[in-house]
C-alpha cells in the first residue's frame, strides 16, 4: 500500500496533539487547518529513536516534537479507532491462535495421563475442545468484544 507523504506545510503549520502513556510510548497526531483537515499519527516506543534507551521522563519524549516536524518518515496517515481494528484482526488472530497451541500443547498430557480420574480427564478435555472453539466465538480474537479464553480446570 502506497500513500503520498505529509506535506511539510502541515509539519510547518499543524496542530501536534500527544498522548504520553506510563511507560512513556506515546501517541502523536497532527492535524491541518480548513473544513476538512487533514490528518497524521505517529507512534513511538518506549525506548528513545536515536539512542534506542528508555526514554527518561515525559518531557524527554515531547522534546521530539521538534524532530516529528522535520522528518515526514515518522508520520502514517491517520487511522481511526475502527479503521486501525480492521488492520490489526489478522495479526491478533494469529496471536490468539499461536497462545492457543501452546496450550493444547501444554496439556497434551492430559489425554492419556494414569494419573488423572476419569472426571479429571473429562474436565481437561472439555477445556481443550473449548480451545480448539476460539475461533468461533463472537468476537474472535479480541477479547474485549466478547472472546473468552476458557478456565484450566484444577488440579
Amino acid at each position: 500500500m502506497s500513500f503520498k507523504p505529509i506535506s511539510q506545510t502541515l509539519l510547518d503549520t499543524g496542530t501536534v496533539e500527544v498522548t504520553v502513556n506510563s511507560d512513556l510510548s506515546s501517541a502523536w497526531t497532527i492535524t491541518g487547518e480548513g473544513e476538512t483537515p487533514e490528518k497524521w499519527s505517529c507512534k513511538l516506543d518506549v525506548n528513545n529513536v536515536y539512542t534506542t534507551l528508555p526514554w527518561e521522563n515525559e518531557d524527554e519524549v515531547k522534546n521530539m516534537e521538534k524532530d516529528l516536524r522535520s522528518n515526514p518518515n515518522f508520520w502514517k496517515p491517520y487511522k481511526t479507532a475502527a479503521e486501525q481494528k480492521v488492520i490489526d484482526t489478522p495479526f491478533e488472530a494469529t496471536m490468539v491462535r499461536e497462545k492457543r497451541g501452546q496450550l493444547l500443547d501444554k496439556y497434551e498430557w492430559t489425554v492419556n495421563s494414569p494419573d488423572l480420574t476419569d472426571d479429571k480427564k473429562a474436565e481437561w478435555k472439555t477445556y481443550r475442545q473449548a480451545l480448539r472453539d476460539l475461533p468461533d466465538q463472537s468476537g474472535f480474537p479480541w477479547e474485549a468484544d466478547g472472546m473468552t479464553w476458557p478456565t484450566k480446570p484444577t488440579s
